[in-house]
This record gives C-alpha cells, sequence and structure tokens, in this order.
C-alpha cells in the first residue's frame, strides 16, 4: 500500500472508534475523565457555552420526563429524558473542572433539580411552552434542533478545549439520533 491509501485508513479508522465511543449513550463520562488537558482557563464565550448547555439539558430532560408520564406518550421519550440527565452531568462535569458556578445552583448552594424549574425565567417559560404543544413530537423536533444549532456554533466557532470538544461531539451526535426518533415519518 503506498502512503496515501494507508493514511486514509488510519483516518478512517480513528474516525470510526472516535464516533463509537459518541454512540455510547449509556456511558457516564466522570470529571476524572475529563481531564484530557490541564486545568485552565476557558474563554468567557467557552463559559457561556456550558452554562447555556447545562440548561439546555435541563429544559430537554424536563420536557420529555413530564410529556413522557403522560397516558400514550411517544415511548422513547423516558429514554431520551435518561440521555439528557447523563449530558447535564457531564456538562456539570466540566464546570466544576473549570470553577464556574452551576446556572442550576441557588445562593445557599441547593441544587434545582425539580421538573420544569429553572432559575432562569427564560427557560422556564420554554419549558412551559413546550409542554404545551399539541403534538409533542413537534417539542421534541424543536428542542434537538435548538440543541444541534447552538453545540454545531460551539464547535466551529468558540470551543478550544479539547474535553469540551469531546462531550459536545457526542452531545451533537446523541441529539441527532434524538431529532430522528422525534421525525414523525418513523414513528407513524
Amino acid at each position: 500500500m503506498n502512503a496515501k491509501k494507508i493514511l486514509a485508513v488510519m483516518s478512517f479508522l480513528l474516525i470510526a472508534i472516535f464516533l463509537m465511543a459518541c454512540n455510547q449513550e449509556s456511558q457516564v463520562i466522570t470529571p476524572d475523565d475529563l481531564s484530557l488537558q490541564k486545568k485552565g482557563q476557558v474563554i468567557d464565550l467557552e463559559a457561556e457555552g456550558l452554562i447555556y448547555m447545562r440548561l439546555a439539558e435541563k429544559l430537554a430532560r424536563d420536557v420529555y420526563t413530564t410529556l413522557g408520564a403522560e397516558e400514550g406518550s411517544y415511548p422513547a421519550f423516558l429514554n431520551i429524558a435518561s440521555s439528557e440527565q447523563n449530558y447535564m452531568d457531564q456538562i456539570l462535569g466540566l464546570l466544576d473542572k473549570y470553577e464556574i458556578p452551576d446556572p442550576l445552583e441557588e445562593n445557599n448552594g441547593d441544587v434545582i433539580d425539580e421538573v420544569g424549574e429553572f432559575l432562569d425565567e427564560d427557560f422556564e417559560a420554554l419549558y412551559i411552552t413546550y409542554i404545551g404543544y399539541d403534538d409533542p413530537l413537534q417539542a421534541g423536533i424543536e428542542i434537538e434542533g435548538l440543541i444541534i444549532a447552538y453545540l454545531e456554533a460551539q464547535l466551529a466557532d468558540v470551543v478550544e478545549k479539547l474535553d469540551i470538544s469531546y462531550v459536545y461531539t457526542c452531545l451533537l451526535a446523541s441529539s441527532r439520533k434524538h431529532l430522528q426518533s422525534f421525525d414523525k415519518e418513523n414513528y407513524y
């Protein structure tokens, strides 16, 4: 084999391994696993991105938990809510690592974990809006669409830290799968 073919095969294998790792939704990355880089300062936009993603993942988890509890609901809502909890935890690990305050933590140190409760009024309003949709699958489509667009922008223009990029890339792959599961053609 010539060098170009070997390089192409090696590149393909590395990409395949990376994508397989991202497909392991049940795998929880601990804060220790996120030590791919030395602890350092994140830029303000990276910090804002982590804060937003913590809230967005809670929004998704809470909406899917609520919709999944309704009689006759789409069966995957509760499974996807579990996945969203996993990513909430991974984002919290990054917030802790970079000493960024958790947007779900109150001044007294309690963490807001009740379904539908947010310290951020905008996210609470989004929760109320999404659970009120006549078509619950449309709520899932819109939430995952927002998350995907945000992650793509963060990865393209903002994120510099390898560990943040890794979590976002896995989250992006997961969100794309969630979006596909909400596609009405796949459901009906």
